[in-house]
């Protein structure tokens, strides 16, 4: 019994640094699309010029912290549509920053 449990310790070990790098790299793509988000987003006049889109940008792209935390609900599919779909709508270039997310 004690092997099978240190088969088990020693194959999670191994794969710690697998699960380190994965997220290393979730984390990074997300900063990178957070700073980009932030610019590309709160600095559109099309955008901030309809104070119900002003409203979501306020509340959910007002920072580069905010930003990841929008853009990992959006990676997890946590209701999604709310934030992206109007943004879509009033620059449909936005799909071109929304997708490859």
């Amino acid at each position: 019994q004690f092997d099978s449990i240190w088969r088990m310790i020693h194959g999670v070990s191994h794969s710690v640094r697998l699960l380190c790098a994965a997220g290393l790299l979730l984390f990074t793509a997300l900063y990178l699309f957070a700073c980009i988000g932030v610019e590309l987003i709160s600095m559109d006049e099309t955008i901030m010029s309809d104070p119900a889109l002003q409203e979501l940008v306020n509340e959910r792209f007002y920072s580069v912290p905010r930003a990841m935390l929008t853009l990992m609900s959006y990676v997890t599919m946590d209701s999604i549509a709310s934030f992206y779909e109007p943004m879509i709508n009033a620059r449909p270039q936005l799909i071109l920053y929304f997708v490859p997310i």
